[in-house]
């Protein structure tokens, strides 16, 4: 009697596959959504000539005042958004010329002991995450504005570069707070913002990305952009999976992102230009396995 040919390898492969498959196909992944435990907004002036107090007769429109603008806000606006952009003013009074311009960076931070509750003595999260991702909301343009040889650009306006903040970085204030700038020089620009963070490192740039009216869903780089609910309403989302695995092996309790606009430079002349973007951080979700 013949003997049973033994199995082929093409066999014994194909057997292998489906057991593997069927084993993580039982496999669910577990996603866990974190919420921001911080917010804030930062700003800072920078100056163009004469100070506006000396200013006779007193320049019309007036100067801007960023405390009027944020009390102006409702309290729940205060607390769930931060403001990102700059609002430029400068008037063409005879004798008086006098320029400046008020720079806006928002600040959030997520609490990271929910995803680092994952591991295990043999198997660390970082280790499993196949996913993470911030989302955050911008109250965005629905047209350009244009004054002074200036345009800010729908439809997130100066909301340009998303930046992780370093571990042990400066602490995120909360409301509204102004940075001094720590030359005592006025009429200088020293980036007083940069200052605050000096070691922020850039996740993904959004400058360049947004010269068309209408937001096209679609990914840049590590940034996918979908319009959201409402006319200039945007909703940005950031692949952070990298940086998360990083601030997970180090220890970090927490992960913090620093949104900065486009401009920060004095402006030179007359100009009435509101480049401020209110943005609602949203949620970290991380996927693991």
């Amino acid at each position: 009697m013949a003997r049973p040919s033994p199995p082929s390898l093409a066999s014994l492969g194909a057997g292998l596959a489906a057991l593997l498959g069927s084993a993580c196909a039982g496999v669910t992944p577990t996603v866990t959504a974190l919420t921001p435990d911080a917010r804030g907004t930062i700003w800072a002036r920078l100056e163009n000539g004469k100070t506006s107090i000396t200013c006779l007769p007193n320049p019309t429109p007036p100067a801007p005042v960023p405390a009027v603008f944020w009390n102006a806000l409702d309290p729940t606006t205060q607390v769930t958004k931060v403001v990102v952009g700059y609002q430029a003013w400068g008037n063409s009074s005879a004798g008086c010329q006098f320029a400046q311009e008020d720079d806006y960076r928002g600040l959030f931070s997520y609490p990271l002991a929910a995803v680092a509750a994952l591991s295990t003595a043999s198997s660390p999260i970082s280790s499993r995450i196949s996913a993470a991702t911030v989302k955050f909301v911008v109250d965005g343009l629905v047209t350009d504005r244009i004054n002074g040889g200036r345009t800010c650009q729908s439809p997130i306006g100066a909301v340009a570069v998303f930046t992780m903040l370093r571990p042990g970085g400066a602490a995120i204030p909360p409301g509204l707070v102004q940075i001094p700038d720590p030359s005592g020089l006025p009429a200088t620009f020293s980036t007083p913002l940069n200052n605050f963070a000096p070691n922020a490192v850039e996740i993904q740039g959004f400058g360049t990305e947004f010269k068309g009216r209408i937001v096209s869903p679609g990914t840049r780089e590590k940034a996918t952009f979908t319009p959201g609910a409402g006319p200039g309403i945007t909703i940005v989302e950031v692949d952070i999976r990298d940086r998360l695995q990083g601030a997970l092996n180090r220890g970090d309790s927490s992960l913090g992102f620093m949104l900065v606009g486009s401009g920060e430079v004095a402006p030179g002349g007359p100009i009435q230009l509101d480049c401020r973007m209110l943005v609602a951080p949203d949620t970290l979700t991380v996927t693991s396995l």
